[in-house]
């Protein structure tokens, strides 16, 4: 047994007899919490030997030490105030786990407050492995949202202090002067969202070491996303660490992410050359660093419907909205207001078309596992969503689902349909999308697939392959009778929807009191433009309007009434749920991430500084290319230069027409869009990949000038016949009024290629993960050095006035015809290589291979 575990034992022989007094008579050994075990109290110390809480309004003013024994729990609830001072000795005080739990849950705006009461007392918190060497492993003492501040200890003259008892300074920290906040000596701790400060030596000390059989190798320690706020030179941590295994990653059982030292430039280590924040020494694991003092959780950002589709240079992965970028904003204002891309600020684009029932729970994409990826990315035990549209449904099914974790801390919802929107009844009855612009555009995209699909409406097409628009309809009385004016009762002669009936249903609405929801709405000042209701007649078109069809559909004078709301959901549906906070915001339901974004940070952060962010130009128009089958497509702009879609005429990488799409292609459903796109003239390039006819829709959609939130289109298709590898040419003229198509030449414009530009431009398909191995990368550097050598030599034969003809000749021709070999051989490593290389850039290596050959 060691010093330090004798001291330990020495020390609190009262605590351990009171606690274990039950215990020899059930015969148990050691120091066990259960039901019989009853916490106890002396003169020095308050034993927890049973599961205890320590409820917020309670006095928790102590002037002794408070020790969690094996098996217990102490729970501190949120808003807590908890105080220390001198014991009746003049020791000081504070919390020791011994094998137990310590569970300090606070939240943002109600933090857990640990300090001194007084000046002179300094107060701690410290973990302890086993008791006893047959002990079990501990449970994780777990602190969110705690403030630690005022503890620790100073001794002038130096020394060491024991950060135990004074009583056993021998056995201190080497080289420590003093005492810290947090001393960790074993056991499970894990400290997320918790600020140290105005402590007065060190944070945070570890006296860890594995040869003690008490401490046991599942000891660990993490402290995520806090803040070490500055204290003169003092330490954030000082760790003294010694393994049993000295290969295993020892330091790793400290580990450091993602926290605050007081300096943008992060900690002060002992290899820092400069000094820059808090100081931190010895064995740890230090996983990024701050650089601001913002704690926040991880804030996962849900588009709605048509808010994802796959981006060709990311192999197919699903992004945020490349289309409407109705995000762009609201992303950026996260990054500009504190946040981090990809440390605390994610996305979750995803397949919309599915049901949203499998979207939040079912999929092996669902929003449930990427909460799981990104509570297991940060080491945090909550995140925030934020959810726009249907998003937000899809947020609250997994919250009210079974399924549900309790690892949402806050919900924002932004113009979600919380009961349906009536203008979706015209979707799933009639294929009927809408007039606004993003409906417009989301129609272009669904007659596109349905048309790939076989389908000959749109309706069939919505009701069989797009399940969330059904989810989408509303849950109450939106039908009237025309012929009597009498508003039906749902579900009776409506479509039913089962997912807001099981959403909105008093069973599941009670779990999302588990989360703090804020709820914000839009609607549109001085106008009444969002469908509410309609007058509904018998259909007088086959196959659509089951269950009515509004009056006078199409004219002047239709059965649809209108009423407040963004546009698309009326703020009858959206404000009717019941919320910690609601917000109403003047804003389209396009324009809310962006008109909301303030409303969004300060909710997060408690902070109201907001810096608004409008950088990313409002799309009022988009040209789009619909391609039906047997070519791929580029379109290159009225500059020549920046181009999207398939990279046939091997254009600059770095040049794409910003905020362009292209779906890529190998998809089924081939198509580009450009947003905002200038009146002049688009250069249409095709590439055969078979043979037969082909068609491309080309289609601008413009918001009406007149009538904000409705849009005009203009449609012209483009027709062919495709042979395999053969590249047509054709302009598109693009003005306000009509787009016109011009048959032209196909004169490739050639760019200059040398074996240095191509092997600089290989270095920078691999930076972007075009190419995706470095062997790849390499087998093309070393074999285009080699031509470059080869090729100088060449030159240097031709030179040479003292060689014969015969020769010159012969090691001409041989040069020549290797140097030519060696160009077709890396064209077919590359054409056949189905992994290193992406799809865009493979056609673009071979053309440039043949660029650098015929420059030589």
């Amino acid at each position: 047994m060691t010093k330090q575990k004798r001291g330990i034992i020495l020390s609190n022989f009262v605590a351990i007899f009171f606690c274990v007094a039950l215990s020899f008579s059930l015969g148990v050994s050691h120091i066990k919490a259960d039901d019989e075990n009853e916490n106890y109290e002396d003169d020095t110390e308050i034993g927890i030997c049973q599961d205890t809480v320590w409820h917020s309004s309670d006095n928790l003013n102590f002037t002794k030490k408070v020790s969690i024994y094996y098996g217990a729990t102490l729970i501190i609830e949120k808003g807590a105030r908890v105080r220390f001072n001198k014991d009746i000795n003049g020791d000081d005080t504070g919390i020791v786990v011994y094998n137990g739990q310590l569970v300090a849950n606070g939240e943002q705006d109600a933090p857990i407050d640990i300090a001194s009461d007084s000046d002179h007392n300094d107060p701690f918190i410290k973990f302890y492995g086993r008791f006893y060497s047959d002990d079990p492993e501990p449970g994780v003492s777990f602190l969110r949202y705690v403030k630690i501040h005022g503890a620790g200890h100073k001794i002038d003259g130096g020394g060491a202090q024991s950060s135990f008892l004074r009583n056993f300074v021998s056995t201190a920290y080497a080289g420590m002067v003093g005492s810290s906040a947090v001393s960790f000596f074993g056991g499970k701790a894990h400290f997320e969202n918790c600020d140290f400060y105005d402590n007065k030596n060190v944070d945070v000390a570890v006296q860890y070491n594995e040869d003690d059989i008490l401490v046991g190798e599942w000891s660990y320690l993490e402290i995520i996303n806090s803040n070490f706020e500055k204290d003169g030179d003092s330490y954030a941590l000082q760790s003294e660490m010694v393994c049993k295994n000295p290969e295993e990653d020892c330091a790793g059982k400290v580990l450091l992410k993602n926290d605050w030292y007081d300096n943008v430039l992060g900690p002060t280590e002992d290899s820092s050359m400069i000094k820059k924040g808090k100081r931190i020494s010895g064995s740890y694991k230090l996983d990024f660093f701050k650089d601001s003092d913002l704690v926040v959780d991880p804030v996962i950002v849900v588009p709605g419907i048509l808010g994802s589709a796959p981006q060709t240079s990311l192999g197919g992965k699903l992004v945020l909205d490349p289309i409407l970028h109705i995000y762009d904003n609201l992303m950026l204002s996260f990054e500009k207001n504190g946040y981090t891309k990809n440390k605390n600020i994610f996305t979750f684009p995803y397949e919309w078309r599915n049901s949203n029932i499998e979207t939040a729970v079912s999929s092996t994409d669902s929003l449930k596992e990427k909460i799981y990826d990104v509570k297991n990315e940060t080491k945090i035990s909550k995140v925030d969503l934020v959810a726009h549209s249907m998003g937000g449904l899809v947020a609250r099914y997994y919250i009210e689902s079974p399924a549900y974790q309790d690892d949402v801390d806050q919900l924002v919802t932004l113009g979600t349909p919380q009961h349906g929107a009536p203008e979706d009844y015209l979707s799933w009855e009639a294929g009927e999308i809408g007039s606004k612009f993003e409906d417009n555009i989301e129609e272009g995209i669904f007659w596109l697939e349905a048309k790939h699909a076989g389908f000959s409406n749109l309706k069939d097409y919505i009701q069989l392959r797009v399940r969330s628009v059904q989810e989408l309809l509303p849950d109450y009385n939106y039908l009237k009778e025309a012929s009597s004016g009498d508003m039906r009762t749902y579900p009776n002669n409506y479509p039913i929807n089962t997912f807001l009936d099981f959403l909105n249903s008093s069973s599941a609405l009670i779990h999302l009191e588990k989360v703090n929801f804020t709820n914000i709405v839009g609607n549109v000042s001085g106008e009444e433009k969002t469908i509410k209701d309609f007058k509904v007649v018998n259909s007088t078109e086959d196959g659509k309007w089951e269950n009515g069809m509004p009056e006078n559909y199409g004219g002047s004078n239709s059965g649809f009434k209108y009423g407040q709301g963004d546009g698309t959901v009326p703020i009858d549906s959206s404000e009717n749920v019941v919320s910690d906070n609601q917000v109403e915001v003047d804003s389209s339901h396009a324009d809310l991430p962006t008109n909301a974004q303030c409303d969004v940070i300060e909710k997060l952060t408690g902070k109201n500084n907001c810096d608004y962010i409008n950088d990313i130009k409002r799309i009022t128009h988009i040209l789009t290319f619909g391609v039906f089958s047997p070519i791929d497509i580029q379109i290159i702009a009225p500059d020549g230069v920046h181009w999207a879609g398939k990279n046939i005429r091997g254009l600059g990488v770095d040049d794409q027409i910003e905020g362009s799409f292209y779906t890529g292609s190998d998809t089924e459903n081939e198509f580009v869009t450009i947003p905002n796109p200038e009146n002049n003239k688009y250069t249409i390039i095709t590439e055969g990949t078979g043979d037969g006819e082909y068609t491309v829709e080309v289609s601008k959609i413009s918001e009406d000038e007149n009538n904000p939130g409705r849009a005009t289109e203009i449609v012209t298709d483009i027709t062919g016949t495709a042979t395999t590898g053969q590249i047509e040419e054709k302009t598109a003229n693009v003005s306000a009024e009509s787009i016109t198509i011009e048959n032209t030449e196909t004169t490739p414009p050639e760019k200059e290629m040398t074996p240095a530009l191509f092997r600089a431009e290989v270095e920078k398909y691999y930076k972007e993960n075009s190419i995706k191995n470095k062997s790849a990368k390499n087998i093309l550097l070393s074999s285009m050095k080699l031509i470059e050598d080869e090729n100088n030599f060449l030159k240097m034969i031709k030179a040479n006035p003292f060689l014969d003809k015969r020769t010159k000749k012969i090691l001409i021709t041989i040069l020549e015809r290797g140097i030519a070999n060696q160009f077709k051989s890396l064209a077919k490593l590359i054409d056949k290589d189905k992994k290193s290389y992406d799809p865009t850039i493979k056609n673009v290596l071979i053309k440039d291979l043949k660029l650098v050959e015929s420059g030589l």
